[in-house]
């Protein structure tokens, strides 16, 4: 009797565990399903406002860089949030015009996920494009996911590139100066022109989380480390205060 009983609760908490597992499955399918029905909302009425800031921005960055603080803890849900803002942003900096996206986070999580990131910005730019009869492969927009270690890589580059020079040249270090450097920096990649930081702790002090700043002599930053998501709203009101913003470029 007591065999039985033992053998009955058993089946029913290996059947309470499989039901547990199919809500959990169900769960997470509804929860996908709910999360790109959103991102096609957000696309579709973002684009009423993207037409209307077409006409009024009066200039655009030519490469932009979206730069995510590295001060909060992060579960894989705030990741996978992260990459659907970047592949959102990533269409309305293309429709904009925008040449060249940066995307920086410094630890090298999000350039973990790149593929997954760079898979899932081509299926939503296809079905942004696709919904609007546009032809994604005019002014094409060049995306790049960078780290803390792209950083010091560029600069190694760098630094053996100008000692190369140095040595065919036959010249000495006294020779060495910004416009040497900034030569041979910018035969990978360009300054960007706004950089905008945000998901992280509200503060006034801006850590760039160690973006090299070779790049960022001629650079507009907003700190908007209170923001958490990428939305058009936010993104629409960097781009109007860097439209506003007379850059002097040194001078």
């Amino acid at each position: 009797m007591t065999d039985a009983l033992l053998s009955g609760l058993a089946i029913v908490a290996l059947n309470l565990l499989h039901l547990g597992y199919l809500c959990y499955l169900a769960l997470k399918s509804f929860k996908c399903t709910i999360a790109q029905h959103w991102r096609r909302y957000q696309l579709t009425h973002a684009d009423m406002d993207l037409e209307q800031d077409r006409l009024h921005l009066q200039k655009i960055p030519r490469h932009l860089c979206i730069a995510i603080s590295s001060e909060l803890t992060r579960s894989d849900d705030d990741w996978a949030a992260i990459i659907m803002d970047q592949c959102q942003a990533a269409c309305w900096a293309w429709h904009l015009g925008i040449q060249r996206l940066t995307i920086f986070e410094a630890s090298g999580k999000l350039k973990s996920l790149s593929l997954s990131l760079y898979k899932q910005h081509s299926q939503t730019l296809h079905d942004y494009c696709q919904q609007h009869g546009l032809d994604r492969s005019h002014d094409a927009m060049k995306l790049a996911v960078l780290s803390l270690e792209d950083a010091q890589q560029d600069l190694v580059r760098t630094s053996r590139k100008v000692y190369q020079h140095l040595n065919t040249q036959r010249l000495t270090a006294d020779t060495i100066d910004v416009t040497l450097v900034d030569t041979f920096m910018q035969e990978s990649t360009s300054d960007p022109d706004l950089m905008i930081v945000y998901d992280g702790l509200p503060h006034d002090h801006l850590f760039i989380n160690g973006y090299s700043p070779w790049r960022l002599k001629n650079t507009e930053f907003i700190n908007a480390t209170n923001h958490h998501r990428l939305d058009y709203a936010f993104f629409s009101h960097c781009l109007y205060k860097f439209a506003k913003v007379e850059q002097r470029f040194g001078r």
